[in-house]
């Protein structure tokens, strides 16, 4: 039911895997990253992704990275090429409709999926 919840309840196509990130990485169209370090994994094996923190808080965490955090970015791969490579939803941003709207970006355009691979390979 969960996975079916952000696939309009298309679930033939969708597979939950345990303790195999890097060949589920190497064969995924995108990937919905919620870790750190998982993030520049993902980006060195060229995936796709879009980087996902929520918390039940989310409006005061976003006001917290406005008043108070100094950092552009929250996910490794963006702090360490300095811009936005990857899409960062983060507290409020990170919401059933955002992902709908950002993963199928890269799983449905081409030209996503090779800038993604282009700028990860600096």
């Amino acid at each position: 039911k969960y996975l079916a919840s952000f696939s309009g309840g298309q679930t033939q196509h969708l597979h939950l895997m345990r303790n195999a990130t890097f060949e589920i990485l190497t064969h995924a169209e995108a990937g919905l990253i919620t870790s750190g370090t998982a993030t520049l994994e993902t980006a060195i094996l060229r995936a796709p992704q879009v980087v996902c923190y929520y918390t039940p808080v989310g409006k005061f965490i976003s006001w917290l990275r406005s008043k108070i955090l100094k950092v552009k970015y929250i996910s490794l791969v963006n702090l360490v090429v300095d811009r936005e490579i990857v899409q960062e939803l983060v507290a409020d941003r990170m919401t059933k409709d955002n992902i709908i709207k950002y993963l199928p970006t890269f799983c449905l355009a081409e030209k996503g999926v090779r800038k993604c691979s282009a700028t990860t390979r600096r």
